[in-house]
């Protein structure tokens, strides 16, 4: 028996389909593997971004930005540069009025808006 299997009969979920004779217990074990999984995956997120904080820590970044690491395994984590970009409204006017580029952006402002109009009146 291997770890896993150990950890499944101490929960009393280590059981196939075929010891189960009532719907009663097959939702009893349902529920024990629920909850089970929303530990893990509680747990997993938890160590992921361990693996992240460490990765950073005892690598360097690469031209991007970004921190990678291979485990022996073949495989690795990647803590990613992220950038974002904030447009100025009043810029963005500006440039496109100076670059003959106004109805361009009308016409996409009024299809944003339309879409945004759509959508809303969809989830009424």
């Amino acid at each position: 028996m291997d770890e896993l299997e150990a950890v499944l009969e101490i929960l009393g979920v280590n059981k196939s389909k075929d010891e189960i004779e009532e719907s009663r217990q097959a939702y009893e074990v349902y529920k024990k593997l629920r909850d089970l999984k929303k530990e893990v995956d509680r747990k997993r997120r938890e160590f992921r971004e361990t693996v992240f904080e460490l990765v950073e820590y005892e690598t360097s970044p690469d031209n991007k930005g970004h921190y990678t690491r291979k485990f022996d395994d073949g495989l690795g984590f990647q803590k990613q540069a992220r950038k974002s970009v904030e447009l100025k409204e009043d810029k963005v006017k500006e440039y496109a009025k100076e670059h003959g580029l106004e109805d361009e952006l009308l016409t996409t402002e009024k299809e944003i808006s339309d879409k945004i109009n759509d959508y809303l009146q969809n989830i009424s």
